[in-house]
């Protein structure tokens, strides 16, 4: 099995697994769901791989 994908927070570079129970996420009328960083709550999140 290949190893899991790593989320990292570019507000304050926290990282654990895509799917991590760490993560959280907030959903937006427009945008719908979407990841948050449970250390500064940015939704500015990206998957390095």
């Amino acid at each position: 099995m290949p190893p899991a994908s790593v989320l990292t927070c570019d507000g304050c570079g926290f990282e654990a697994p895509t799917g991590n129970d760490a993560w959280e996420h907030v959903t937006d009328p427009r945008l719908g769901r979407l990841t948050r960083c449970p250390e500064c709550g940015s939704t500015n999140v990206h998957n390095r791989g």
